[in-house]
C-alpha cells in the first residue's frame, strides 16, 4: 500500500498547480472517439464494434473535462477517477480493439498514439504502471470473451519498439524536466538577488535613522523640543525608507507575475510636477549624487496614468543613470519636460549597441553589476499600460538617454480636469485639518498583528479617531452584534480563521450597508483577483501597504456618513 501511496502521489505531484493538461486531453478525447468510430462505417470489412467501450470512454473524458462543475464534496476524487479514466481509455480500449482486430498497421499505431498521450499525461513511473495495468487487463479481457482468441503476431512484434518510445520519450521527459529545473533556480536566484540589492538603501537609511534617534536620545544637552523634532525628522525618514523598500518589492512581484496595470483607476498627472516629486523623493546615496540631478521643464504637458507608477518609471532611470555617471565627477543627470515627453540624459559612459538590444527584456542587465533587468522591463511595461512608449539612445562614451512619450490627452479631458480643479486658495479649505479630520468618529481597526493595529491605531488617532481593536475577521462581527456601532472598518485582508473579505460579506449579508460603515480593506499585495473579490464583498477600497497616513484619513473622511460628496 505505500509503494501505491507513493506511486499515486508522484500523479498527483505531476499534475499539482490545476495544470490543464487532462482538461484538454478530455477535449480532444470528446471529439476524436466519436469521430473514429465512424471510419469503420468506411471499411469493406467492418472491424470490431466497439461502440460500448467508445460510449464509456466519452463519457469518462466528458467527466473530465467538466471538472469545474464537479460538487466541492467530489472534487478531491478528481484525480483517481482521471488516472482509472487514463488507464480505461487509452491502453485497455486500444490494445483491446487491437488484439479483436487481428492487430495490423492501424493497431500498431493506435497502441503507439495511447504510448504518446501516457508519456504526456503521467511522469516516467505511472506511464509504466499505466500501460502495464491497461495493456494486461486488455489482453485478459479479450482471452475472456473471444471464443477462439489469437494474439496477432505483427502487433506481438512491435512490442519491443514500443518499449523503446516509452523509454525515449521519458529519458527526453526527464532531461526537459531538469532544464526546467535549471531555469526556475536561476530566475528565483535573480529574483532574490534582485530584492536583496533593492533593499539595501532603505535598510541602510533605516539604519542610519535609528543611530541617529539613538544619538539624539543620548545627547543630554539637548531641550526636549529640539530633541522631539530630531526624533521626528528621524522617523518620517524611517517611514518614508519603509514605504520605498515595500514598494519595491511590489514592482519586483508585479514584474515577474506581469500584473496588469487598471486603467479605470488612472488619472490626469501634470508631468512637472510629477517629475518634480521622483527627483525630490528618490533616496539618493549622498548629497553629491542628488546635485547631480537637475529638472528643466519646457512645455509642460498632462498624461493619463498612475502617479505611483509613474514616479517609479523615474526612480528605475534615475538609478541607472547615476550607477553610470558616478565614477566620473563631471558626468551629471538632466531629466527635461517638453511636450509630450519625459527625457532622462546623462553624459557617462554609453551603453553598446548590443547592450542596447536587449535592455527591456526581463532579467537582461547589460553590464550593470548586481542588476536583474527587471527596472527597465517594467517601466516599459507601464509606459505602454498608459498608451505611449520609452526609447533608448546611446553613443558609446558620450551619453544615454532615454525617452517617455505619451500619447495626447483629448482636449475636452483637459478643458474638464481644469473646470473640475478647485481654486488653490479654495482647496485649503476643503477638508478640515488633519489633527480633527476624523474628530468624533470611531474606527474599528483589524488585524491579526498586534504592532500594524497599534500603528494604524496611532495614525487615525493623531486625525482625533477613537480607534476600537480586533485581532481577527470573527471578533468584528462579534463587536458589530454586542458593541455600539463604529463609523467605519480598516480591515487586513489576510487573517486567520476568517478573512477581512469574508468578514465584509458577512457583514454586508447581516444588513450592515456600506452607506451605514463603510470597510477599506489593507493588503500588502491587491491583485486583480484581491480587489475583484473585496468589491463583491461590499468593501470600498483595497489599499496597498503601507498606506499614507494623509491618504488614509482623506479616503475615510469622504466615506463617513455626513461627509460624502
Amino acid at each position: 500500500m505505500n509503494a501505491v501511496r507513493s506511486l499515486f502521489a508522484r500523479f498527483e505531484r505531476y499534475h499539482a498547480q490545476d495544470r490543464p493538461m487532462l482538461f484538454y486531453v478530455a477535449c480532444t478525447g470528446l471529439v476524436a472517439i466519436p469521430l473514429l468510430y465512424l471510419l469503420r462505417f468506411t471499411k469493406a470489412v467492418p472491424p470490431y464494434d466497439d461502440i460500448w467501450l467508445r460510449a464509456v470512454s466519452t463519457l469518462m473524458c466528458a467527466a473530465l473535462a467538466l471538472r469545474a462543475r464537479w460538487p466541492e464534496r467530489l472534487k478531491r476524487y478528481y484525480l483517481p477517477f482521471a488516472y482509472a479514466a487514463l488507464v480505461y481509455c487509452l491502453p485497455f480500449v486500444l490494445v483491446f480493439t487491437s488484439l479483436a482486430n487481428g492487430g495490423g498497421v492501424v493497431a500498431v499505431a493506435n497502441t503507439l498514439m495511447a504510448v504518446f498521450f501516457l508519456i504526456l499525461l503521467a511522469d516516467w513511473r505511472n506511464t509504466l504502471v499505466m500501460l502495464a495495468l491497461g495493456a494486461g487487463a486488455a489482453t485478459l479481457a479479450y482471452v475472456l470473451v473471444t471464443p477462439d482468441p489469437a494474439l496477432p503476431r505483427d502487433y506481438i512484434a512491435r512490442i519491443p519498439v514500443m518499449l523503446l518510445v516509452v523509454l525515449g520519450g521519458s529519458i527526453f521527459k526527464f532531461t526537459e524536466k531538469q532544464a526546467e529545473l535549471r531555469n526556475l533556480e536561476r530566475s528565483y536566484a535573480a529574483l532574490a538577488a534582485s530584492i536583496a540589492h533593492e533593499m539595501r538603501n532603505p535598510l541602510s537609511q533605516i539604519a542610519h535613522g535609528v543611530q541617529s534617534m539613538r544619538h539624539a536620545l543620548h545627547q543630554h544637552d539637548l531641550d526636549p523640543a529640539t530633541r522631539r523634532n530630531l526624533l521626528d525628522k528621524q522617523l518620517t525618514q524611517s517611514e518614508l525608507s519603509i514605504q520605498r523598500g515595500l514598494r519595491v518589492i511590489a514592482m519586483i512581484l508585479d514584474e515577474v507575475s506581469a500584473k496588469p496595470m487598471e486603467p479605470a483607476r488612472f488619472s490626469l498627472i501634470r508631468a512637472a510636477d510629477a517629475t518634480r516629486k521622483a527627483v525630490a523623493d528618490y533616496g539618493y546615496d549622498n548629497e553629491a549624487d542628488r546635485a547631480r540631478v537637475s529638472v528643466e521643464v519646457g512645455r509642460d504637458f498632462m498624461f493619463r496614468g498612475d502617479e505611483t507608477a509613474y514616479l517609479y518609471v523615474l526612480f528605475n532611470l534615475i538609478k541607472n543613470a547615476l550607477y553610470y555617471v558616478v565614477p566620473d565627477p563631471q558626468a551629471r543627470v538632466r531629466i527635461t519636460v517638453d511636450a509630450g515627453a519625459v527625457r532622462v540624459y546623462d553624459n557617462g559612459p554609453g551603453l553598446a549597441p548590443d547592450v542596447r538590444a536587449t535592455l527591456f527584456e526581463p532579467f537582461h542587465s547589460g553590464r550593470k553589476t548586481g542588476g536583474t533587468g527587471l527596472g527597465l522591463a517594467y517601466c516599459r511595461r507601464v509606459m505602454q499600460a498608459f498608451g505611449g512608449e520609452i526609447g533608448c539612445e546611446s553613443a558609446p562614451g558620450r551619453f544615454t538617454q532615454f525617452s517617455l512619450r505619451f500619447p495626447p490627452v483629448p482636449q475636452a479631458d483637459l478643458h474638464r480636469a481644469e473646470a473640475d480643479a478647485p481654486p488653490e486658495a479654495a482647496q485649503k479649505d476643503v477638508l478640515p485639518k488633519p489633527e480633527v479630520l476624523l474628530a468624533g468618529r470611531t474606527i474599528l481597526v483589524a488585524d491579526d498583528s498586534e504592532w500594524n493595529r497599534r500603528a494604524a491605531a496611532a495614525h487615525l488617532v493623531r486625525a482625533g479617531a477613537r480607534v476600537v481593536e480586533a485581532a481577527h475577521g470573527a471578533a468584528v462581527l462579534d463587536y458589530m452584534r454586542t458593541a455600539a456601532p463604529c463609523d467605519a472598518i480598516l480591515m487586513d485582508v489576510d487573517m486567520p480563521g476568517m478573512s477581512g473579505i469574508e468578514a465584509a460579506r458577512r457583514l454586508r449579508a447581516a444588513g450592515v450597508s456600506a452607506q451605514q460603515v463603510p470597510v477599506f480593506a489593507i493588503t500588502a499585495y491587491a491583485d486583480a483577483g484581491v480587489v475583484e473579490a473585496a468589491r463583491a464583498a461590499g468593501i470600498q477600497e483595497v489599499l496597498v501597504k503601507p498606506v499614507d497616513p494623509a491618504l488614509l484619513h482623506r479616503k475615510i473622511y469622504h466615506c463617513l456618513p455626513g461627509t460624502r460628496e
